[in-house]
């Protein structure tokens, strides 16, 4: 039986794949943050150009079905479907809703994240 030593010694350590944020100021993280976010949206932007160009390439059925790319890639549209509700009904969703926290069948869950804000441009928005 191995002690909990020699088993956590043979653990793999993973190796830091973003060591250079060691090295950041907690502002320069912040700038770093906002850069990454910025060229997020850019690719976004861009990744939804290409669909649109490959989108008129191809047709509906060969897109539906999948067409074959070299490297063993496919490129396929899938399809989600959402519902958009008329105003009677999502009150009575909401109604139940409420209904529902107040007796207490609902779990509230809540999900922390971060944000970045300009303060200056608030500034200037007034």
């Amino acid at each position: 039986m191995k002690s909990i030593a020699e088993v956590l010694a043979s653990i793999p350590i993973k190796a830091d794949r973003f060591p250079h944020l060691a090295d950041l100021s907690t502002d320069a993280m912040l700038l770093r943050r906002l850069e990454i976010a910025e060229q997020i949206k850019r690719l976004e932007d861009e990744r939804k150009e290409i669909d649109a160009e490959l989108a008129g390439t191809y047709s509906d059925a060969e897109l539906r079905f999948g067409v074959q790319f070299g490297g063993g890639w496919i490129l396929k549209q899938c399809q989600r479907t959402s519902w958009i509700y008329d105003q009677q009904t999502r009150d009575a969703i909401r109604a139940i809703q409420q209904e529902a926290q107040r007796r207490g069948s609902a779990i509230q869950q809540t999900t922390a994240y971060l944000q970045a804000s300009c303060m200056r441009r608030k500034e200037l928005s007034r």
